[in-house]
């Protein structure tokens, strides 16, 4: 069996024929895992401890992490283009804040990360493990300028502590402390269209 390291609360994402694994509990460690290989290898350490955060693919050339416990409003990126250890996690500037209150998402965890069609990072969900309440708006990165935007609402009332799944263009988030299953449509800007209660 291969020995990772502790990868507790931390991310993974697959991306072509490699697990990517990032940070956890009051670790920066990352290491790739090829599928293909069956061997792991360290990566560059991120630059915080990555708790609960969120992770996104961006055209197999970078992954960005954001946010998470502690770490605020800190946003970093790793070019996975011929990666090697001398690489660094680029912390990224956020140029402004359009028409969002900051403490909204200053302390934003467990929520789900995705592009979209229109060169935007979409932040869905979360909660702000400072007061333990749902987050209810959707958040735009804007990957041109990296600046952020409010895009929509969640009309969901019990997102708190939720998984989120997201299969071709909708949104499942499952189990919440309702035991509900929520279903949220791209086609009607993420808009819930069913909510079962289990």
């Amino acid at each position: 069996a291969k020995t990772f390291s502790n990868h507790l609360n931390g991310k993974f994402i697959k991306i072509e024929n490699n697990l990517y694994l990032i940070s956890g509990n009051n670790n920066t460690h990352c290491e790739l895992y090829s599928l293909i290989m069956n061997q792991n290898k360290s990566l560059p350490n991120t630059n915080y401890p990555r708790i609960n955060s969120g992770i996104c693919n961006l055209n197999n050339e970078y992954i960005y992490v954001f946010f998470g416990q502690f770490c605020e409003n800190s946003i970093e990126r790793l070019n996975i283009k011929n990666l090697n250890f001398d690489k660094k996690w680029e912390i990224i500037k956020i140029k402004e804040i359009n028409g969002i209150n900051k403490i909204s998402f200053i302390y934003l965890e467990k929520f789900i990360t995705f592009l979209d069609d229109y060169n935007n990072i979409i932040i869905f969900g979360g909660q702000d493990y400072n007061n333990e309440k749902s987050n209810k708006s959707i958040f735009g990165f804007n990957l041109n300028d990296n600046s952020f935007s409010t895009i929509g609402k969640i009309d969901s009332c019990a997102l708190y502590g939720n998984q989120y799944i997201k299969l071709d263009e909708s949104i499942f988030s499952v189990f919440d402390e309702n035991n509900g299953l929520h279903f949220f449509s791209k086609e009607l800007d993420y808009h819930e269209i069913f909510n079962l209660n289990l």
